[in-house]
């Protein structure tokens, strides 16, 4: 990768904006991209915004980062943009819950878009991690995905969906991401590129800290042992059926998981939260680490410093690929 000096004087990764197009991608250099960021959001080159603090931080590390920007879900054309990514699709429905951002508590249409250019309606579907993950899985057959976001990490247990009025079953069974980084995602994507990159599996990835996936009705339980060497135990939580028809199994299902959530000091210490287990059906057992074992802590891997790797210092003065973010226009 082509470094530059940036606001601190040092050398490092390019300040333009990462690239949008197949045609950015080609002025990089590049003839494939590693890793394509999907979002529901408008692209702002800031690192308040996810897509743009992990895009970046992967840039700092050398990895070539493509951002898929409120694509058309009605097909799966916009996803083969950028042809196979050789690492993963990474997907959020964008800072805020797709469901959220289009409906008011009253159930009615909003009638703006903050996170969109000009404030336009219309551009995200309802649920957006789901057909988001849909599409990657129809364009490219095979290349790993990786889901997150705010929407993701919510909805990653069975969970009470106000829209619906129902409680619903995991997010990941539903979307067939291979695995599901929830919480902070900055060290957890490192890792996860890192190992992708070295020829390793989608098997070894549920090894990490903070990520849930989905095991088959056949597969053992998981053995405990963490990708640091860390053993952690195992916590079964009640099952979707048990939740679904009984109250008080929902609120002991929410009252474990929070437990290993917010961890005592001597748990956080240790990183050593328990691994979380529901059942849903026959068909498959999504598992879920807490958040309390994943290691958040920064550092230069982590921070980079100042504002960021590579963030260019007029954050708001967006080069013409990059949409513009009307609702921070101000600041």
């Amino acid at each position: 990768m082509t470094g530059s000096s940036d606001a601190r004087g040092a050398t490092g990764p390019s300040v333009a904006p990462l690239p949008m197009t197949p045609e950015e991608v080609h002025a990089r250099g590049w003839d494939a991209v590693d890793i394509v960021f999907v979002t529901g959001d408008a692209y702002v080159d800031h690192p308040s915004f996810a897509m743009a603090i992990l895009g970046r931080l992967l840039e700092a590390e050398g990895y070539r980062v493509a951002i898929l920007s409120q694509p058309d879900w009605h097909s799966c054309a916009p996803w083969r943009r950028f042809g196979r990514p050789r690492l993963c699709f990474a997907i959020s429905a964008g800072n805020m819950d797709s469901m959220l951002n289009h409906y008011t508590a009253s159930r009615k249409m909003r009638n703006d878009d903050a996170y969109s250019p000009g404030g336009q309606i219309g551009r995200r579907p309802d649920r957006a991690t789901l057909a988001y993950c849909q599409r990657a899985r129809e364009a490219y057959s095979g290349v790993p995905i990786v889901a997150g976001g705010v929407e993701a990490s919510l909805r990653r247990l069975a969970h009470y969906d106000y829209w619906s009025d129902k409680v619903r079953r995991s997010i990941i069974l539903d979307a067939k991401a291979d695995v599901l980084v929830f919480g902070m995602g900055e060290r957890p994507l490192l890792q996860i590129a890192k190992i992708l990159a070295s020829g390793g599996t989608v098997g070894e990835l549920r090894k990490l800290r903070g990520v849930a996936y989905r095991l088959g009705a056949k597969e053992p339980l998981p053995d405990g042992i963490l990708a640091d060497g860390t053993r952690v135990e195992t916590l079964i939580l009640p099952s979707f059926e048990e939740v679904v028809s009984d109250k008080r199994a929902f609120s002991e299902m929410t009252r474990l998981a929070h437990r290993e959530i917010t961890l005592g000091p001597a748990a956080r210490a240790r990183l050593a939260a328990s691994r979380l287990v529901t059942r849903a059906g026959v068909e498959a057992r999504p598992v879920s680490r807490a958040r309390g074992g994943c290691d958040q802590s920064t550092g230069p891997a982590a921070d980079g410093g100042g504002t960021g790797p590579g963030f260019r210092p007029a954050l708001y003065a967006p080069a013409p690929s990059c949409l513009w973010q009307p609702a921070y226009s101000g600041l």
